[in-house]
């Protein structure tokens, strides 16, 4: 039944997932010339592995393209079963409504991994089109702090993805529960963009409350001890900043989809869908 649920998702949203290509690859163009600003010294050469970082947490992409580009490809995957009273039937075909969300949250598992990796394998691409040199002096703070605490490039990759992926799922179920609670995929965009919002304004007035952002905690630059190498940071608060490291956002992240899925499971094992159809 799994296989049935990803087939069925890929038949109707293939295009999609095809329209937000040029999406990314465009902003991948974009972000070549202004992710570096930040941080790249004058004269100094950019390296693949420093623009690929530094694409992943800047701002623009991080905290508003890619969680919106995301809730497109998602924000329907229980509403679209409504139509024709089509749920009713798969239920009866699955067993259990339980069984029927978590299905959907293993969709949602598996969008958010195949997200993540075209994004990345557009940067790489950009990168090799611009011919961007694999071997260098690193300046990025992500990679630049990381090889001084003795990390190689592949233990940074996977905090990279672990932030970023686990960060996609909690977004995802929310936009699950959120499109359960109101019978309509537009109030999960509405969610979703409400946590953008949230996002930035904890990101560049109020650090703080990135431990509370569903969102902000997707850019790993703004994590200890990245975050010492930010300007913009106030000393003042610096300590507070020691504790929100990327296990932080883990941890956070799980509690959250814990939440999630508990609501989830409440909401639709009490849903009327006869009156929902």
């Amino acid at each position: 039944m799994n296989y049935f649920f990803i087939k069925q998702y890929f038949s109707l949203r293939w295009k999609r997932w095809l329209s937000i290509i040029p999406i990314i690859f465009f902003t991948a163009i974009l972000l070549k010339y202004i992710a570096p600003i930040d941080f790249l010294p004058a004269n100094k050469t950019l390296i693949l592995k420093d623009y690929i970082f530094a694409s992943l947490s800047y701002p623009f992409y991080i905290l508003f393209l890619a969680p919106l580009l995301y809730c497109y490809l998602i924000y329907d995957i229980v509403t679209k079963d409504y139509e024709g009273g089509y749920i009713s039937f798969i239920i009866s075909r699955i067993g259990t409504r339980t069984s029927y969300f978590i299905s959907k949250i293993l969709l949602i598992i598996i969008t958010a991994n195949i997200y993540f990796f075209i994004n990345l394998f557009i940067l790489i691409i950009v990168g090799l089109i611009f011919r961007l040199p694999l071997q260098g002096d690193s300046y990025h703070e992500v990679l630049n702090i990381s090889y001084k605490l003795g990390l190689n490039i592949y233990n940074i990759f996977l905090i990279q993805y672990g932030i970023y992926f686990i960060g996609l799922i909690v977004i995802g179920i929310s936009v699950l529960v959120i499109s359960l609670l109101f019978n309509n995929g537009i109030y999960s965009i509405i969610f979703t963009i409400l946590c953008i919002i949230q996002s930035q304004e904890a990101f560049f007035n109020n650090n703080r409350n990135l431990r509370w952002s569903l969102i902000g905690q997707l850019a790993l630059s703004k994590h200890y001890p990245f975050c010492f190498s930010h300007s913009q940071v106030d000393p003042s608060y610096l300590s507070y900043m020691i504790g929100y490291t990327p296990y932080y956002s883990i941890k956070f992240y799980i509690a959250i989809s814990l939440i999630a899925f508990l609501v989830g499971i409440l909401c639709i094992n009490k849903m009327n869908f006869n009156k929902k159809m």
